[in-house]
This record gives C-alpha cells, structure tokens and sequence, in this order.
C-alpha cells in the first residue's frame, strides 16, 4: 500500500470534538499521536462515529487507529472521497496533541 499523504493535525479535548476528515481519494487513514510531542506518549484519546459522534472508543498512550471502509459487495475496497468526514477525535489526559495522520490508497 503506497503512503500518499502524511501529514500532523492537532487534537484537543475545548469544548466539540474535532472532526477529521481526509484530504483526498484514499482506502485508510492511520491516526496515532505524534513522536513529536515533548513527553510522548501524552494522551489516551477518544474516536468517534463519523456520522453521528456517538459511540466512542478509547485509544490508550502511544496506541494508532486505522480507519478503513473494507470492501463492496464486488468485493472491491471502498474509498473515502476528497474531505470527507472520517471520525470524531478528542484528546483525553492532555489540553491538546498533535497527531500523525497517513492517508494511504
């Protein structure tokens, strides 16, 4: 799978969580905390369904999370399209991260 757009994001537990949505056409996305944060890892964080925000899970200190939409019906993989929402996230032990976010095709 090629590596297409690295990129960093920051997350913050003020108020809404914050969405994440892609940059362009990609199959998964791989969200972890950034090596760069002074301390790593700072937080546990919280994601959330796309569509709604409900439904939260917990990711623990220095845990990833790959976001994947699987495969039709023809057995094909499905793809996330140009900014399109892929989660909710909210840093949980900490004000603000930043987070390491790869969209791959």
């Amino acid at each position: 799978m090629d590596t297409i757009r690295p990129r960093e994001v920051t997350f913050n537990n003020a108020g809404d969580k914050d969405e994440l949505v892609t940059v362009g056409v990609c199959r998964r996305i791989t969200v972890k905390e950034s090596p760069k944060n002074t301390g790593w890892p700072t937080t546990e964080w919280d994601w959330a369904d796309a569509a709604t925000g409900g439904n939260e899970n917990r990711e623990t200190f220095g845990g990833s999370k790959v976001f994947e939409k699987g495969n039709g019906p023809d057995g094909k993989p499905i793809f996330y399209g140009p900014v399109e929402r892929v989660t909710f996230i909210e840093t949980v032990t900490v004000a603000s991260a930043v987070f390491s976010v790869v969209e791959e095709l």
